[in-house]
């Protein structure tokens, strides 16, 4: 690796680390362009990637292996191209092929090359915790302001199950609860990485927030990331327990019961509508949006309508779904369905060869720091792709570009406890 000297290191890793810290950043120092969003990572992110390929022309060489998800990531966004060129309307196919682009491909080669560069691992999963901090204090703000009718400054009023949820930097709950959990994995992987036993006051935090954000998905997702933390732990080091956590969730029940006895019964109605296909709020819409889409698929299987294309359709044959959304904005609320409908057969097979090759990633022979990472973005991955069109998400891709560019260092011999700090 280059050797830089500072706190910052080169400007492409400050930028890029800066780009960690706004992950979450969705709704907050973004630039609206029409009904389009580009948001201040994005931004910060294509300029490291700029710089990064300055350094990378004057180092001349890369420490590690190439990778072969990147590989296919790049196979993926060819099909996604040629499939938006052959679509109704391929201009709109290109717009979305730009932000997939910007939005995913640009931070997972941003972060991924400056960190198989320069190192600085400690660094960036720091940079990226505390962004999550200040999102997580600013959520607990905007809840407390739901209650007590202040300013929320980022507005966000929704309810469910009577009570308040938290959406922070993010545009609704539900996103929110995803970064949230890459956050804890991420507590636990700079431990990880400082071969330190995890520190359950950070841990403890977090959860609390994601228990406060009130999403569904944390139901699903929370037993996932314990889960594959518990598993992917390595045996040299002290073990991850669960039992205080279990200790904590059944204490915090029984606090909830003595004093919301009134409200026992609708949260235990919302749990269980995660399987009500007829719960009107959000699974309803879903399915028919679900129903509608695999009709069109069905018809266009073998390179579907092309990318931004379904608006265009429902605008014909549904209407009413159609009105007040954008080609950016109608997806299906399903990353494999919308894949077969955005690119068919072709675009689905591709995408689900970058996912088998993401979630090798967990695998027992890379550094537990990988594992710690891996373990919340697969359970992030799990749920938000068949609750939601989220494949090409930024908070994903840029975690996993950190994750190539440590299995990278691996590779080359250059990762340590100590690298970057």
């Amino acid at each position: 690796m280059i050797a830089r000297k500072g706190w910052f290191g080169p400007a492409s890793s400050f930028l890029m680390q800066c780009g960690l810290f706004t992950l979450s950043w969705d709704r907050f120092a973004a630039i609206e362009a029409g009904s389009f969003n580009v948001k201040l990572p994005i931004i910060l992110f294509v300029f490291s990637l700029v710089l990064t390929v300055i350094d990378l022309w004057t180092a001349g060489t890369l420490p590690g292996r190439k990778q072969s998800l990147i590989a296919a990531v790049w196979v993926t966004v060819g099909i996604f191209i040629v499939t938006g060129l052959l679509a109704v309307e391929p201009a709109v196919s290109m717009l979305q092929a730009v932000t997939v682009l910007l939005g995913a491909v640009t931070p997972l080669l941003a972060v991924y090359l400056n960190i198989r560069l320069f190192g600085q691992i400690d660094r960036a999963l720091t940079f990226f915790i505390r962004g999550g901090y200040v999102a997580a204090a600013f959520g607990l703000y905007q809840l407390a302001a739901f209650y007590l009718n202040l300013p929320q400054f980022i507005e966000y009023r929704a309810m469910a199950g009577g009570f308040g949820r938290i959406s922070s930097f993010n545009y609704e709950s539900g996103y929110f609860s995803y970064f949230i959990v890459l956050v804890i994995a991420a507590v636990v992987a700079r431990q990880r990485l400082r071969n330190r036993p995890v520190g359950y006051l950070s841990f403890a935090f977090f959860a609390a927030v994601l228990i406060l954000a009130n999403s569904r998905a944390t139901l699903i997702m929370a037993p996932l990331l314990l889960l594959f933390l518990f598993f992917g732990q390595p045996r040299t080091q002290k073990r991850f327990r669960l039992w205080p956590f279990a200790a904590v969730a059944v204490l915090a029940a029984t606090l909830f019961v003595a004093v919301f006895p009134d409200r026992v019964a609708r949260t235990v109605q919302r749990a269980a509508s995660i399987f009500d296909p007829h719960e009107a709020a959000s699974n309803s819409p879903r399915l028919e949006m679900i129903s509608r889409a695999w009709t069109l698929a069905q018809d266009h299987f073998l390179t579907g309508i092309g990318p931004g294309n379904f608006y265009t359709y429902l605008k014909v044959s549904a209407p009413q779904i159609a009105a007040g959304q954008s080609s950016n904005s109608l997806v299906v609320n399903d990353a494999w369905l919308q894949a077969l409908l955005d690119g068919g057969v072709f675009l689905l097979a591709a995408q689900v060869v970058v996912a088998i090759l993401a979630l090798a990633l967990f695998r027992k022979k890379n550094p537990p720091v990988t594992r710690a990472l891996m373990a919340g973005w697969i359970a992030v991955f799990i749920v938000s792709s068949i609750g939601n069109s989220y494949f090409w998400d930024l908070k994903l891709w840029a975690v996993l570009g950190l994750v190539l560019g440590i299995v990278s260092l691996h590779q080359a011999g250059r990762l340590t406890g100590q690298d970057g700090r």
